[in-house]
């Protein structure tokens, strides 16, 4: 069995050529550049949306996973609280943080 050998440019980008003979969309980055709010409507509907310069394929426009959701408490064992966090501050510390013109 032959070993696999990594990717080169000219690997890559007639892979991404190939790939994007398949996709809907190819616009070039000047137009790219003009119309992203557009683009990126169009990519979050899920339509392939390629950027190419110089008329090759650059990048492809794809929408991100939404984030996880958030747990409340998540981060409870992470850190304490000292018992004494709403005391007053001491009189040498506290003269940094009241504004006496």
């Amino acid at each position: 069995m032959r070993a696999e050998l990594p990717l080169t440019r000219l690997s890559r980008l007639a892979r991404m050529q190939r790939e994007a003979s398949r996709v809907a969309h190819i616009v070039n980055m000047h137009e790219a550049k003009t119309h992203l709010s557009r683009l990126v409507e169009r990519a979050m509907t899920g339509e392939d949306i390629v950027i190419a310069r110089a008329g090759e394929p650059a990048v492809r426009l794809v929408p991100c996973d939404p984030p996880a959701p958030r747990v409340p408490g998540g981060a409870k064992h992470l850190f304490t609280i000292r018992e004494d966090f709403d005391d007053p501050l001491p009189p040498d510390l506290l003269k940094y943080f009241e504004w006496n013109p």
